[in-house]
């Protein structure tokens, strides 16, 4: 119960059971009782509040869910988005999960200041305002899209999280990795036309090899003796690694029975907690495979392999071995202990669309290829957590078969990710990755270039101080992003979707980063002719490009019109956002002092701090002042 100021919107987990005057211009407000739930679930949220209501269809869940977003007031016409996607994915959730949502009622509120960007209080989930509000107008595809998958994440959590809850932190990845997985299922489900699994390669996959590459890494599953440690996993292992683990397992055992176990595993537990290794029986008893034997590696270890393949019998057959990847170099014979449980997904040219069930599970074996084949590829669709090493030979007729079109999307962007990495630490030349990349000119995927963009800017970064070859790679760039720039232009094509709209806006940031002055000078042109009050010059995705582009090569007016754009309330909260990102990219030392001053100062929420700061490690002549 609780009591507030009569004027005021009184939530919390349930539904309002009764509300009465009480003195003192006060009322009381009583909720329903709770199911059996952990306390961190908690919420409750007073204040001026407006919202939007809808309900599902009740075809999964047997009724009808009322679900409300809730927004400070004149902003919930914002909410529609998010509340269209939280009544679909309720009843997809109740559909796959076999179990209908378990509250009354659904509410979401965005909440201006707050510190996490969701949280998943069973049946009041709190975002910031940036993860949950769209404008039609002016909001990004990107960010819409972010909208749409962190309500899927957060509504995953009321059943994996909420109905049933990890049995201590250490089995925190069962919350976080599932969610990032299973969100990501949905918003699939709900919007094909986003191929987020495509992009879950570069923004999860990718993120995670990266951070598990270091020697400070941790196991997904990690074990917590001291509160304090609670926040130290909220990373992009337990969430992106611990959503990849599921995606290759899923992908192995197949998704009918990965989800009757996941099925088994939440009527089981529901009400109740639950560990990792529940989970596994319960797939193991759904799939007929001991999944207990194979995963404990992955979600239990450290790190994960490089596969080294050498051919064999002219080429007839390969030989697979795996050693640990580190990104500092090969590892030494102490920290090379395990042995992965690693399937292989074996394809070539003769079956591109077809992968072997191989499995390597010690240190090497030999498996065979056709010798007739153009080229062989191990990793198909990118699925499973490894690089791959090939001969010089197998890389060119990869290369080879980039250009002409013959592997698919995922496997293109899995290639390239793979040689930029091995470049990075050594285990190959930077040379080989520099003439793959020849073979991407005429990539056409938003994703790929989205991979390729940030493996360049990663070469430059690490040759910051060298003025000469930051030249010659600005001049790679140049080669690869300024074509793209050219046949995109800047203007949307009528019926284009939201990949092709982002993919113009990562051509013009990387071509201007690039040094292509063509693209500066219209950038330059159409920031002036935006501030002059011609905001037909951008569509939502391309306004960020260019704010970065023109505050990277223009001056102080620049810096002064996109930093009142940011501070200007009656922008979108992203488009505003995208502005603050972007002042960090100027070149002159007295604004980046000003900025840091304006970061720090009162104007600039601390949730969003990082992201006036972030920009400034991107060119080596700021770096140092960090």
């Amino acid at each position: 119960t609780l009591r507030v100021r009569e004027g005021l919107t009184a939530l919390s987990n349930m539904d309002v059971a009764a509300e009465a005057a009480a003195a003192d211009g006060l009322k009381e407000v009583r909720f329903s009782t709770t199911p059996v739930m952990s306390t961190y679930l908690l919420a409750f949220v007073v204040g001026e509040l407006d919202f939007i209501e809808a309900r599902t269809s009740g075809k999964h869940n047997g009724r009808q869910i009322p679900c409300r977003v809730y927004t400070t007031p004149g902003k919930s016409a914002q909410g529609r988005f998010a509340l269209d996607v939280a009544v679909q994915v309720l009843e997809y959730f109740a559909d796959v999960f076999g179990i209908a949502y378990a509250l009354p009622k659904l509410d979401q509120i965005a909440i201006g200041d707050f510190e996490a960007g969701a949280m998943e209080n069973w049946g009041l989930v709190t975002y910031r305002e940036v993860a949950l509000l769209v404008d039609d107008a002016s909001t990004s595809s990107r960010a819409r899209q972010q909208v749409a998958y962190v309500v899927s994440h957060e509504l995953a959590h009321q059943w994996f999280g909420n109905l049933v809850t990890m049995e201590w932190w250490s089995e925190l990845w069962l919350n976080e990795g599932f969610a990032t997985w299973v969100g990501t299922l949905a918003v699939d489900h709900v919007f094909p036309e986003y191929h987020v699994w495509t992009q879950f390669l570069v923004d999860d996959l990718q993120r995670a090899l990266a951070l598990d590459a270091l020697r400070s890494s941790h196991p997904i599953q990690v074990p917590v003796r001291r509160s304090a440690e609670i926040s130290q996993i909220f990373d992009a292992i337990s969430y992106s690694k611990g959503a990849s683990a599921i995606r290759m397992l899923s992908s192995y055992i197949g998704l009918d029975s990965f989800f009757r176990g996941v099925r088994a595993y939440l009527k089981k537990h529901q009400y109740a907690n639950a560990s990792t290794r529940d989970l596994w029986d319960a797939l193991s008893e759904a799939s007929g495979v001991d999944v207990t034997a194979f995963m404990a590696i992955w979600t239990g270890t450290i790190g994960y392999p490089i596969l080294s393949v050498t051919e064999l019998s002219g080429g007839s057959q390969i030989e697979v071995r795996q050693n640990r990847y580190l990104s500092a170099g090969s590892a030494a014979d102490a920290e090379d202990q395990t042995l992965w449980w690693v399937p292989l997904r074996i394809t070539t040219s003769d079956a591109p669309s077809q992968a072997t069930d191989d499995v390597l599970s010690t240190r090497s074996a030999t498996y065979n290829v056709s010798a007739e084949a153009q080229w062989y590829k191990l990793n198909r669709d990118t699925v499973g957590i490894y690089r791959v090493k090939y001969p010089p030979g197998a890389v060119a007729n990869l290369a080879t078969a980039v250009a002409a079109g013959k592997l698919d999307v995922n496997d293109r962007i899995g290639v390239i990710a793979d040689a930029a990495s091995l470049a990075s630490s050594g285990h190959s030349n930077t040379t080989d990755f520099l003439t793959l990349l020849r073979a991407y000119r005429d990539e056409t995927e938003f994703v790929v270039w989205q991979e390729i963009v940030l493996r360049l800017d990663a070469l430059q970064s690490a040759w910051a101080d060298e003025p000469t070859a930051i030249g010659q790679i600005c001049a790679l760039a140049r080669s690869l992003y300024s074509p793209l720039a050219q046949r995109l232009g800047w203007d949307a094509a009528s019926g284009e979707d939201s990949l092709a709209s982002r993919l113009r806006a990562l051509a013009i940031r990387a071509a201007g980063f690039a040094g292509d002055q063509a693209v500066i000078d219209e950038a330059l042109r159409r920031v002036s002719a935006f501030f002059a009050g011609d905001r037909s010059v951008f569509n939502t995705d391309t306004l960020r490009a260019a704010f970065a582009v023109a505050v990277r090569a223009g001056g102080r007016a620049e810096f002064d019109q996109v930093k009142a754009y940011y501070l200007d309330p009656a922008n979108p909260v992203d488009q505003q956002l995208a502005a603050l990102s972007s002042l960090g990219f100027t070149t002159d030392t007295a604004l980046l002092e000003e900025l840091f001053v304006f970061a720090l100062g009162d104007r600039v929420r601390n949730q969003d701090l990082h992201q006036a700061i972030l920009a400034v490690n991107t060119h080596g002549s700021n770096r140092a002042r960090l």
